[in-house]
This record gives structure tokens, sequence and C-alpha cells, in this order.
């Protein structure tokens, strides 16, 4: 039975990208834009505002080693129902892990760039979704937020949920560094939090892991 999809800035967002009558994509983009704006203590007005979504989000069902990695997963020796689960839950990671922030504040007015290691969609073609901005970068490369794409004081919001800090569920580039090597990782994380106090505006907030910082000199603060 079709699911009506009333006329909200998060069911607007999930009807332009093909997930209008998908329940759990509606409720998630509820929850993402309900969690921004309880982060910043207050409802957020997002028209005209400069945001940087850090790691924005890369999955892809065509992604090679997205698909790889299910058959691979797939091919094991597990019962038929763990398998079954297993393919699940990547279905849903697939679904969820998709640059939905951008497109959520997107909708809402803002001047969105998103910034991840990859994203199929864009090749060949950058402006498959024109609403918003897509940087591919290395993060854990020093100076991938550099001046030349990303300028000094220009941004109003930071965003960086989940990728470095101790609430982080680190991303694949990261993981291997952070169990082998800890002060590179360290390393890491520190580079990239003086690239993002650089291009936040000096009023500007930056939302780490679901609360919100100002910063100060090169450091943030937690907002009051």
């Amino acid at each position: 039975m079709a699911i009506d999809v009333p006329d909200t800035i998060e069911d607007r967002t999930a009807e332009k990208y093909g997930y209008g009558q998908d329940l759990q994509v509606r409720l998630y983009l509820k929850d993402t834009l309900r969690g921004l704006n309880e982060a910043l203590k207050m409802e957020a007005q997002w028209t005209g505002k400069r945001i940087l979504d850090v790691a924005c989000g890369n999955s892809a069902p065509e992604d090679p080693t997205t698909v790889a990695t299910r058959r691979f997963l797939n091919g094991l020796f597990i019962p038929r129902e763990v398998a079954e689960q297993r393919e699940a839950i990547t279905q849903l990671a697939l679904k969820l892990h998709q640059p939905w922030v951008c497109r959520l504040l997107a909708q809402c007015g803002a001047e969105v760039t998103g910034v991840d290691l990859s994203y199929p969609r864009y090749s060949p073609e950058p402006q498959v979704e024109p609403d918003w901005h897509f940087e591919q970068r290395d993060l854990t490369q020093s100076g991938s937020i550099n001046p030349q794409s990303f300028p000094t004081r220009h941004y109003d919001f930071v965003l960086c949920n989940r990728f470095i800090g101790p609430d982080a569920l680190a991303a694949p580039e990261l993981m291997t560094l952070r169990d082998h090597s800890p002060k590179s990782y360290e390393a890491v994380e520190r580079s990239l939090l003086q690239q993002l106090t650089r291009v936040l505006k000096q009023e500007g907030t930056f939302l780490w892991n679901g609360k919100a910082y100002r910063p100060k000199g090169r450091k943030f603060l937690p907002l009051q």
C-alpha cells in the first residue's frame, strides 16, 4: 500500500531522491534535522547559510567496493538466516550512509558543500545533484581542506559526524591507522581540526558528533 508523503522538508527530500515511500529514510531525516537543531539549542535558520559537511557519506549500491564486500559476506559458510540478516543490515547501511545531511540542508535553503573520500555517483558527472556541491578529498591527508578550495572564515557551520573524536565510528580509511599507529591517527585528527578551525567563521558553529562548539583561537569551546 502506498504511503502518503506529507509536505515537510524531510519528506520532500526523501521524495526528491527516490525514497518518498521509504519510512526508514523519512524517519531518519526527521531525527537528523531534529538532532541538528537540538545540538544548537535552537530552531536553526539554515536559509542562506554556508555549510561544510566533512565525511558527508559516500555509499552507493553501485560502488564496486560495496558490491565486492557484500558478495564476500554472502559467500561465507554461515547459516542462511544469518546471511539474510547481514544482507539486510548492509542494505540499510547503504541507504542511510548517503549524503543525507547535505541534501536535507540544501532543501532548507543552505549553501552546502560535502566532502568525502569518494562518491561514485559523481563520476563522471559532478553535477548529478546540483542543489549542493561535492568535493572529493582524502581527509587523512594533511592539507585536504586547502585554502584554494575552502576559503578562510567562509562557513557558518561545519559538521563532522562520527569521523574523528572519542565518539567516532572510524571510517575504513582510518581504522587501520588507529589500530596500528595511534600517534599517526592523533596527528590526522589534530590536523583536520586545525583545518576546520580555519574555514569556520569566527562567530560560526562546529557541530561535532552531536555537540556544538565555537572557535576560539586554534581550539573549539563547547557552546553553552
